[in-house]
């Protein structure tokens, strides 16, 4: 139950970010079809993905499965950025120094 409290935490953090993104970087006539784009290839990918999971099921096994996706998450763990980023309005990203002892 705590975990899926936290998933969904994190989810509300995803969809505001992305939303604060959209909106701060597309202009206002085009902003209906830029959401419209992200959405429509989130459900794409969400579609694409079932549908591959069901054939790799049908291949492997769940328990399989189950396992191949725990290492391809654990190797996507570790690409997180080594340094802070910090987002500062229209300047863009830079990279925050190490604060020293």
């Amino acid at each position: 139950m705590a975990s899926a409290v936290g998933a969904g935490f994190g989810n509300g953090l995803l969809l505001a970010g992305r939303a604060n993104a959209v909106q701060s970087s597309v202009p206002d006539a085009q902003r209906g079809r830029a959401f419209a784009l992200l959405y429509a290839a989130g459900d794409a990918a969400t579609a694409a993905g079932i549908a591959a999971a069901g054939l790799a099921i049908g291949l492997v096994g769940a328990r399989a499965l189950w396992l191949a996706t725990a290492a391809v998450l654990a190797l996507a763990a570790t690409g997180a950025p080594p340094f802070p980023i910090r987002v500062t309005g229209k300047e863009g990203r830079r990279r925050v120094p190490p604060q020293r002892p």
